[in-house]
């Protein structure tokens, strides 16, 4: 499968990731019945590293202007669209479990094995779980959203930690610096940042340090490889396309790319003023069952910690639903 047809599959499945499977060859092996090969998970964040390096391997710099960038994108992202999956991404197996070995693992084993498992001395978060059978067959995929959900049915369990707020429980103690990006860089360049900072998504704030947006990994649901040059759009004017609205001068109303097929496609909310896009955030006070509830209500994996009582949200922390699942797998 090549990664045109990889995307194709995401967006018509409306989804950000798969499991990675490669086919038996029949021709090698002779046996029709043999199982295919389950290698890891693929998904849009992998997709878009790899379009990164394709880009700086075509023996230039990555143009930082909107125009030359949407042009290269436009000439080189059909030749990278041709790319089959297995020259772009090597397996990774985590979040994989057999099926009969999930029969005997509780939450709190998965969660810390599995979900949050440490691999050469390093954290690696997994966000889902594909669950398998003897054939390699996917019989079942359970994500972190899913735990969070079973987790509010386990309230009476968690005992007084629910009701302690995240500055009691010092969640907002040493995390590293808020990676946030300009609503006038390049969106491609975004996703580039939070790659290497280790993100899947990262708050918009403008040179006042004023939180305007969100952009994440969600945000490109329904991107294939014909959408690539909508990329090279500025942060604040892709997620005013996206959103059907406007921030800091950026309006679906005045961008010349309002009738993009990727926008088209996408599932627009809000209106045509700034202030009718929800940001979500939490204040310091906050407790534990209500970030809980909040990330199951909103259906998202990051929220905002600002200060309360202040007419212009900045951005204090950022608690994501991995940093939950950490705390209460540490006091269960």
């Amino acid at each position: 499968m090549t990664v045109g047809d990889a995307l194709s599959v995401l967006a018509k499945n409306d989804i950000l990731s798969a499991p990675l499977v490669m086919q038996a060859d029949l021709e090698d092996s002779g046996d029709i019945n043999m199982s295919p090969s389950l290698l890891g998970w693929l998904d849009i964040q992998d997709i878009l590293a790899a379009l990164l390096l394709f880009l700086r391997t075509c023996g230039h710099e990555i143009p930082m202007k909107m125009l030359a960038l949407m042009t290269s994108l436009e000439k080189e992202g059909p030749k990278f669209a041709k790319k089959t999956l297995v020259t772009i991404r090597a397996a990774d197996d985590r979040g994989l479990m057999y099926q009969a070995d999930s029969e005997s693992t509780s939450v709190l084993t998965a969660i810390k094995d599995l979900f949050l498992q440490t691999a050469h001395g390093e954290p690696k978060v997994a966000h889902r779980i594909a669950l398998f059978n003897a054939h390699g067959e996917v019989t079942s995929i359970i994500s972190q959203m899913d735990v969070a959900r079973w987790l509010l049915t386990q309230e009476a369990h968690m005992g007084p930690v629910a009701q302690k707020s995240i500055r009691e429980l010092g969640m907002l103690t040493g995390k590293p610096p808020v990676v946030s990006v300009s609503p006038h860089m390049p969106t491609l360049m975004a996703y580039d940042l939070m790659a290497q900072e280790g993100v899947s998504g990262a708050p918009v704030v403008t040179d006042e340090g004023e939180l305007i947006a969100n952009i994440s990994v969600s945000d490109l649901r329904a991107l294939t490889s014909e959408h690539f040059g909508v990329l090279a759009l500025p942060v604040a004017e892709f997620l005013a396309l996206e959103h059907n609205t406007a921030y800091i001068g950026y309006s679906v109303n005045a961008s010349d790319h309002s009738k993009h097929p990727f926008f088209a496609s996408s599932k627009r909310t809000g209106g045509t003023k700034k202030n009718d896009i929800q940001l979500y955030t939490l204040h310091p006070t906050s407790t534990l069952l209500q970030t809980l509830h909040a990330f199951v209500d909103t259906h998202i994996h990051r929220l905002y910690v600002t200060t309360p009582g202040s007419d212009v949200l900045k951005v204090e922390s950022v608690l994501t639903l991995t940093d939950v699942l950490r705390l209460l797998a540490g006091v269960w």
